[in-house]
C-alpha cells in the first residue's frame, strides 16, 4: 500500500478505504482469463467510449 500511496499521491485514508476493491481489481487484471465474467462488472469494456 505504501508504494501505491507514493505513486498515486492519494491520501492514505482514501486508499485504505478502498483496499479490498483495489486488491480485487488487481487480481482480476492479473488473471484475466480466469475471471472473465467478473471482469465485466469491474473493468470498463474495451472500445467503449
Amino acid at each position: 500500500m505504501q508504494a501505491l500511496i507514493l505513486k498515486t499521491q492519494f491520501h492514505p485514508k482514501v486508499l485504505e478505504r478502498g483496499r479490498k476493491y483495489i486488491l480485487a481489481v488487481a487480481l482480476l487484471m492479473a488473471n484475466q482469463h480466469d475471471y472473465v465474467y467478473l471482469r465485466e462488472y469491474v473493468l470498463p469494456r474495451e472500445g467503449r467510449g
